[in-house]
């Protein structure tokens, strides 16, 4: 098993202070690039990597519907722990649980629009995209600028809803262009 070595610097398409902090290098396993794994670990986000590197070979999840029905289905379970740590004032494990559920609604929103996420950009790269939650920006903007406050975790919870509706929607009317 081979492992590569991915430079986050400001530069780099995946880079966010709130995901990697003053972490610049992560390694990721060769193997893992062949299909999903479930359980996936959103705020890996390993496929995306693969792609910014130029594996071709990697399996790309925003070209397949079951990735996203994946993110969805891991989703309630990151919110009932997310609920279990606000109401015990467990603020040690509330950031890691947030930065999975923030890494949620950015593989969602942007695999469902066919393209990897982007964290370095998402502001841009957002208002590019077709489907997603009305003022996803400000909303995600202050998720991200306060996410220990339970109001952003209230957010964070509607807009997962207002993704999953986007989802279906998107479902909808790509069956309807294809009869």
């Amino acid at each position: 098993m081979e492992q590569l070595k991915v430079n986050l610097r400001d530069e780099h398409d995946l880079f966010h202070p709130f995901f990697w902090g003053e972490e610049t290098e992560v390694w990721v396993n060769d193997i893992e690039k062949e299909d999903m794994v479930v359980p996936y670990d959103p705020s890996s986000f390993l496929y995306e990597m693969f792609h910014y590197l130029g594996v071709e070979e990697a399996f790309k999840p925003w070209e397949s519907k079951k990735s996203i029905e994946i993110i969805l289905q891991q989703w309630p379970s990151y919110q009932t722990s997310l609920k279990v740590s606000f109401q015990t004032r467990d603020f040690q494990n509330l950031l890691p649980l947030m930065k999975k559920g923030i890494s949620c609604c950015f593989s969602i929103l942007f695999w469902q629009n066919n393209q990897p996420v982007n964290l370095k950009n998402w502001e841009h790269k957002t208002t590019l995209l077709y489907y997603k939650p009305i003022n996803f920006i400000e909303r995600m903007g202050f998720i991200l600028s306060r996410p220990k406050l339970f109001h952003s975790f209230i957010q964070l919870s509607q807009l997962m809803e207002e993704l999953t509706k986007t989802y279906h929607k998107s479902l909808i009317l790509k069956n309807r262009k294809n009869v």
